[in-house]
């Protein structure tokens, strides 16, 4: 079974948010494109939230971290919503919340 991860923006989404959001977004490109599925396209068109799927569960927790690492070195402040199995865990995370706290799960 594969899981997903949905990035969203959580400040409002101006010009310099969305252009640091787009950049936040290739970097992920390119640390996890060789571990699951990151579509640059998708990244560079959007303006609120991108998608990286196709997660192996053995490399979930890698995915993660290098999320989380990555989030903390750019000060962003987003929300994860992490698909795996039916199962939806919405976690906030970034320069405003170092905690990496689960809730919300379905």
């Amino acid at each position: 079974m594969s899981a997903a991860i949905k990035i969203e923006i959580s400040d409002p989404p101006t010009s310099e948010v969305i252009h640091r959001f787009r950049n936040f977004g290739e970097d992920i490109y390119r640390l996890l494109g060789d571990m699951c599925s990151v579509d640059i396209d998708e990244i560079d068109a959007a303006t609120s939230s991108f998608v990286v799927r196709d997660i192996h569960r053995r490399d979930l927790g890698e995915v993660t971290q290098t999320i989380k690492r990555e989030l903390k070195r750019q000060w962003f402040f987003v929300r994860l919503l992490l698909d795996s199995e039916n199962q939806c865990v919405s976690t906030q995370f970034g320069q405003e919340n170092q905690a990496f706290s689960h809730r919300n799960q379905a």
